[in-house]
């Protein structure tokens, strides 16, 4: 398959499509097996945080979830103190982000959960330039991958062929070739044009719709500040609209309103305040109503969650990888496409280590497609059965999914009560537990001693 084993130090070169978070973790982790990685971008790359135009979503709220966050740390040792120098807020998830689900607000408390926050952009330039700035790492941009290029048997990738400035097709070899590319990946194409079958593709759609405005706090001089850091507003079905108020950089809150099925936020002034003061609870309203708006309203939709099963795939090649939303892209209200980005990139890590421990990469390919595969099943069933709670969202249902809503209704209500349960909701939620864990006897015991209301 064109893989020689029994060698023992890094591989020649890797290849990364797509420069964003997803491709810049890719990169970072690639840099530690392989003498020299290319990250192609087919967007320019700014030299500041700014929103760009391959990242379409950068302009409204993203949440790094606290498991996400410890991959982040773990890769770029002192990137913490760096954001919080630009402005990054970081905040306990019990105690100062307050959230209202299911009809209430839930009791804030001290869950020793903690996460950042801050614009995309300003995360997505510091990793970036961190990234950029390893020796054996260069980045094309911008520069097209026009499509994979398969070894004469046909039975794994040697490289890619490349466009930019205008000029004609350049191959370039690799050992490996990682799809980072996010939602909009060509990748089932290319390998259809190499004989190899698509995916299988997965859909629940919810037809989520997203407007983003980001205000000045200085308003908020001279008059009661809020008791908490952040505000989260979900609706219960059937109301579909929520939103969201979060801290970012040069003393802004970013405000972002959400609507599903259709029922999606104005992008003009009026609309967007309408919308605002509808919402459940006026808390949000109440928040931006007396603030200087600064800048348009950015708005976004996003059809459904999808997911591509490339695990299933019988035929695969080698030398070739997918991660992130390239692989599954989820309702971003969850706030776990970044982190499943992070944990793809360590799943790439430890594959890669074990990998070399044998010698080759031969195999590589299939049993990494089937690790990222497991990321995917938990973040997959946590959006998709939340997004099935309105009838009218279009999937394939579990069989169980009206007890797990029943089950998990009552496990909410009983964190309103009890720390401890609370605290192992928002464990779950950040990924640092898995979701087996509300199904544990001491969690069960407590729910069904619990009195429902």
């Amino acid at each position: 398959m064109g893989f020689p084993c029994a060698r023992r130090e890094p591989y020649h070169h890797a290849i990364v499509v797509g420069g964003s978070l997803s491709g810049m973790l890719a990169a970072r982790v690639l840099s530690e097996h392989f003498a020299e990685v290319t990250v192609i971008e087919r967007d320019a790359l700014h030299d500041g945080p700014e929103p760009r135009k391959a990242v379409p979503h950068g302009r409204h709220a993203h949440g790094l979830l606290s498991r996400g966050w410890q991959v982040f740390a773990s890769l770029f040792p002192g990137l913490e103190e760096e954001l919080r120098e630009a402005g990054a807020t970081w905040m306990d998830m019990g105690a100062e982000f307050r959230q209202y689900h299911l009809g209430r607000f839930k009791t804030p408390f001290p869950s020793g959960v903690c996460a950042p926050f801050m614009s995309r952009p300003l995360l997505e330039w510091r990793v970036a330039r961190r990234t950029m700035a390893l020796p054996n790492v260069k980045v094309l941009a911008p520069c097209e991958v026009a499509e994979l290029v398969a070894t004469g048997d046909g039975g794994a990738i040697a490289g890619v062929k490349v466009r930019r400035d205008g000029a004609g097709d350049e191959l370039l070899h690799a050992e490996l070739v990682v799809d980072a590319s996010g939602r909009g990946s060509r990748l089932p194409r290319w390998l259809k044009s190499l004989g190899y079958p698509a995916p299988e593709q997965c859909e629940v759609r919810m037809h989520v719709g997203y407007a983003t405005r980001v205000y000045s706090r200085m308003g908020e001089r001279g008059k009661r500040a809020p008791e908490w850091k952040g505000l989260f507003v979900l609706p219960r079905c059937p109301a579909k609209r929520g939103g969201m108020v979060i801290p970012i950089e040069g003393d802004r809150w970013m405000v972002t309103l959400i609507g599903w099925l259709y029922d999606h936020p104005a992008g003009d002034e009026k609309g967007f305040l309408d919308f605002a003061r509808s919402l459940p609870v006026p808390d949000l309203f109440r928040t931006i109503e007396s603030l200087a708006p600064l800048g348009d309203i950015a708005q976004y939709k996003v059809p459904s969650n999808q997911r591509r099963h490339y695990e299933r795939l019988a035929h695969f090649p080698e030398g070739l990888a997918v991660m992130g939303d390239a692989i599954c892209s989820l309702n971003p209200i969850y706030g776990q496409g970044i982190t499943i980005s992070a944990l793809h990139a360590l799943v790439l890590d430890a594959c890669l280590e074990k990998q070399r421990r044998g010698g080759c990469l031969r195999g590589f390919s299939h049993a990494l497609r089937d690790e990222m595969a497991k990321i995917v099943d938990i973040a997959w069933q946590g959006a998709t059965r939340e997004d099935m709670r309105y009838p009218e969202v279009e999937g394939t249902r579990p069989a169980d999914m009206d007890f797990m809503h029943a089950y998990m209704d009552r496990v909410h209500a009983t964190a309103i009560r009890d720390p401890d349960v609370a605290r192992r909701i928002l464990q779950v939620v950040h990924m640092l537990e898995p979701p087996s864990t509300l199904l544990s006897p001491d969690i069960l015991t407590r729910v069904v001693a619990a009195e429902p209301r």
